[in-house]
C-alpha cells in the first residue's frame, strides 16, 4: 500500500475484473492469486479476506508472529477484505482515504451493511516484520492513532469497536490459548508488545484531539 490516496488512484485507474491491495512487503504463494479468484468464482463472493502469516527477525518479530498465528483461525471484526471484484469496489464508493490507516476497516463495515459476501482465502501470504522494534511499533501505532478521529466518530456506537477492534486483549486471543502457554517468554512479550501499541495509539489519538483543539 501507499498513501490512502494513493490507494484510492491506483484502484480508480486500475482495468481487471479484481483489485487487491497488498503491501509491499508481503510475499505472494505463486498460486495465489489463481486460488483467489477461483475461490471468488465457485463462490460468487464480492471480496475475499486474505490470512496473512508473519515472520522476521529478533524477538519482536517473533512476538509479532506469535499474535497473528491466532487469526489463522479468523476474525472478521479485525481483519478486511483486501481482495475484490473491482464493481463492488465502485458500488461501496471504495476506500475512504479520510480514514487514514483504518480505512480498510471502514470499508469492510461498508460491505457488510450492502450485505455484500465475503469469503475468507484458502491460502496465507507471508508479511515480512523485518527486525522488528518496539520504536518502530509504537511509531506506526501512534501514526494510527492521529488519524483514528474519522473513524471512531463514524463508528463508535458500533459494539465491535470496543470489544475487538480496541481491544488489547482481542477474543480471537483466547481461542489461541494454547500457543501462548507453549511459548510463555514471547506471550509475556506479546503482552508487552501490545501494551506498548495500544499506550501509543492512545497518545496519537490524544495529540490528534489536542491539535485540532488548538487549530480552532
Amino acid at each position: 500500500w501507499g498513501t490512502p490516496y494513493q490507494d484510492v488512484f491506483g484502484a480508480e485507474q486500475a482495468q481487471g475484473e479484481y483489485l487487491y491491495f497488498v503491501d509491499s512487503d508481503m510475499v505472494l504463494p505463486s498460486d495465489a492469486i489463481a486460488t483467489f479468484v477461483g475461490q471468488m468464482e465457485a463462490s460468487k463472493a464480492d471480496a475475499l479476506i486474505v490470512p496473512e502469516i508473519s515472520f522476521g527477525v529478533g524477538f519482536w518479530a517473533a512476538c509479532k508472529v506469535l499474535e497473528r498465528s491466532a487469526y489463522v483461525l479468523g476474525d472478521s471484526s479485525v481483519e478486511a477484505p483486501r481482495f475484490m471484484r473491482k464493481s463492488v469496489w465502485e458500488e461501496s464508493g471504495g476506500y475512504d482515504p479520510v480514514m487514514g490507516g483504518l480505512l480498510d476497516w471502514d470499508f469492510h463495515k461498508r460491505l457488510r451493511d450492502l450485505g455484500k459476501a465475503i469469503i475468507r482465502g484458502n491460502i496465507a501470504v507471508r508479511h515480512n516484520e523485518g527486525r522488528l522494534t518496539l520504536k518502530r511499533l509504537a511509531k506506526k501505532k501512534f501514526t494510527y492513532g492521529k488519524s483514528a478521529g474519522p473513524y471512531l466518530s463514524k463508528h463508535w456506537r458500533d459494539r465491535e469497536v470496543a470489544t475487538s477492534q480496541f481491544n488489547l486483549l482481542r477474543p480471537v486471543y483466547f481461542r489461541n490459548w494454547r500457543a501462548l502457554v507453549k511459548d510463555p517468554i514471547h506471550a509475556a512479550g506479546f503482552l508487552l508488545m501490545k501494551t506498548v501499541e495500544g499506550a501509543a495509539f492512545a497518545a496519537g489519538f490524544a495529540s490528534a484531539r489536542m491539535s485540532a483543539r488548538q487549530g480552532r
